[in-house]
């Protein structure tokens, strides 16, 4: 439905800024694994903004646990 789509869009931007921002080679596969099993859209939606002053990837995979 409707919420499955913006949860899938929210994790394919959180997994894209996270490549850009941290450098494509730091994302691991099981980070991406890991946000693509995050179903709840407010931490999804915490870790997209966490990003923008986040010094690591550590720091935005937090708000998703």
């Amino acid at each position: 439905g409707i919420e499955k789509g913006k949860i899938i869009a929210n994790q394919e931007t959180l997994i894209k800024f996270l490549k850009t921002k941290f450098n494509n080679a730091t994302i691991t596969e099981n980070d991406v694994e890991f946000i693509r099993n995050v179903n709840d859209i407010d931490k999804l939606r915490n870790a997209l903004e966490a990003i923008l002053s986040a010094g690591n990837k550590e720091t935005v995979l937090d708000k998703l646990k």
